[in-house]
């Protein structure tokens, strides 16, 4: 994208953002005044680790090799600091890599000795960052960044404009799609915006843009991209930097993996054969990940149905490809309103912090072809290795085996023929996934998939496990004993409301 597109873009960001009502996650409207900043006030931290074989990029080793990860990681670090030597051309910036393992004699040598070298901090991530960060703003820096090495799409205009959004934002952030993000910039110390985080987590990106909610910090976010830690990135890799992977001795890196899908092309004109549709409201924080995954998928079209968000979810799901429609909030009605737009056959209902099979589109397509099929759902997983979680989803599983009685968050497909035949869901504030599969019980037995779909336990962490257990019981037992759905949202207040459908 060319500089002029940036602006352009950056303006009309900021104009959207200052005008943003009050009651929003990213806290925009915070925006603070400008500040006056000089150029060498600017500060870029660079965090990585020395690329000894077998100690880095060790979910790559599988494919690569301890030696092929290694040098692919000396590779991206190359490629970062290249790219802010290139920024130093362009804007004064003081740059220092923070890195584990090795020497700074050996760093120096192997990246150049035209940066300050020194060894992270003792700590988690969190604690390094919030070190690092603290010591530059005792330096008197005023803008700092802090970038990862494993993004292969930076370039001196992201760092450029992340650096023009300080002047205007407490924080910038660059999403990355598995959840995390490849870069951070405050422009005054932040320590507790590090802290509390689950990191390597999908959950960083949320919790951090939640632990700035909470300081009242103004948030700006970047264009999404993809980070390189797991065989199944290798593809982003070889679209966006092609010579990272085959100038330096990577093994295979030049033969197609066979468990790496192709990315569908904007442009493809070929009939999808599966329509994803996803209700959202403000989920910014939370969506990358699933629409990371579904940007793989050439069988399938992406149809988010936004409720009136105030963050930016639009803009991101806009920019990952996804077709964007609006509809009255209500998740019964939005994703309605998605169906009504859709082009392919079959119509996969996925709430926006659900992750899917890694094989979901085949194993769908082979389901909906058996003569007895009705309608179908995954699994139950939540993305919280804790035994009590472990069990909640055990007993939810068992309810959808025994019961056919699944929920929306285990990813619910139908053929969209027989969905516009029972007249799709009904406006219900509440327990609309519970009606639609009732009546479509009616027609055959719903099937659950062996493989699983990933949910949030972000519901259970914010009101309590206990809590939202009972609520969500309470909710079932009250709906079959014939409570309406509109008493229902008004027992269980907005709290209930929020998990089942008035507010996505």
């Amino acid at each position: 994208m060319k500089r002029g597109s940036f602006a352009k873009d950056s303006l009309s960001r900021r104009i959207h953002l200052i005008s943003t009502p009050p009651s929003i996650l990213l806290c925009d409207n915070h925006v603070r005044e400008p500040l006056p900043i000089q150029n060498d006030c600017r500060q870029v931290l660079v965090f990585t680790r020395n690329p000894e074989p077998g100690k880095t990029k060790t979910r790559l080793i599988p494919r690569l090799g301890a030696k092929g990860a290694a040098q692919l990681h000396e590779s991206l670090i190359h490629h970062t600091l290249n790219t802010i030597r290139k920024c130093q051309h362009r804007f004064s910036t003081q740059v220092e890599v923070h890195f584990t393992g090795g020497s700074e004699e050996t760093m120096a040598q192997r990246f150049g000795n035209d940066f300050s070298y020194q060894h992270q901090s003792p700590g988690n991530l969190g604690e390094r960052i919030k070190t690092a960060t603290n010591a530059s703003y005792q330096k008197h820096r005023e803008h700092v960044l802090v970038i990862g090495t494993d993004c292969p799409d930076i370039t001196p205009e992201i760092i450029e404009l992340a650096f023009d959004h300080l002047n205007l934002h407490d924080v910038v952030l660059g999403p990355a799609y598995d959840g995390g993000y490849y870069l951070i910039g405050t422009r005054h110390p932040a320590p507790h915006l590090f802290s509390n985080i689950d990191w390597g987590t999908n959950q960083v990106l949320e919790q951090t843009i939640r632990r700035a909610a909470d300081q009242k910090l103004s948030v700006r976010l970047l264009t999404p991209h993809h980070d390189i830690d797991r065989p199944e990135d290798l593809v982003y890799l070889k679209r966006s930097q092609p010579t990272l992977s085959v100038d330096h001795g990577i093994p295979n890196a030049t033969q197609k993996p066979e468990n790496i899908p192709v990315l569908q092309s904007s442009d493809s004109k070929n009939t999808p054969e599966i329509s994803v549709i996803i209700p959202t409201y403000n989920e910014a924080g939370k969506i990358l990940p699933l629409l990371g995954q579904l940007q793989n998928e050439k069988q399938c079209e992406v149809i988010v149905v936004d409720g009136g968000s105030r963050d930016e979810t639009i803009r991101l799901c806009e920019t990952c490809g996804a077709r964007v429609i609006s509809a009255p909030l209500g998740r019964a009605q939005q994703m309605n309103q998605g169906s009504q737009v859709h082009r392919a056959s079959v119509l996969l209902f996925v709430h926006a912090d659900t992750r899917l099979p890694k094989d979901f589109v085949s194993q769908i397509l082979r389901t909906v072809k058996q003569p007895s099929f009705v309608a179908g759902a995954f699994r139950l997983a939540i993305d919280d290795p804790r035994l009590i979680f472990r069990w909640i989803a055990h007993f939810a599983n068992l309810r959808s085996h025994f019961l056919g009685l699944p929920y929306g968050d285990q990813g619910l497909f139908v053929t969209a023929h027989l969905f516009h035949e029972i007249s799709g869901f009904q406006p219900l504030p509440i327990m609309e996934d519970v009606e639609l599969i009732r009546r479509l019980r009616r027609k055959g037995t719903l099937t659950t998939l062996p493989v699983p779909a990933i949910t949030s336990a972000r519901r259970w962490k914010k009101h309590g496990v206990l809590y939202t257990t009972l609520i969500n019981q309470c909710c079932i037992i009250g709906y079959f004993l014939g409570v309406s759905p509109d008493r229902l949202a008004r027992w269980y207040g907005r709290k209930v409301r929020s998990k089942h459908g008035v507010d996505p």
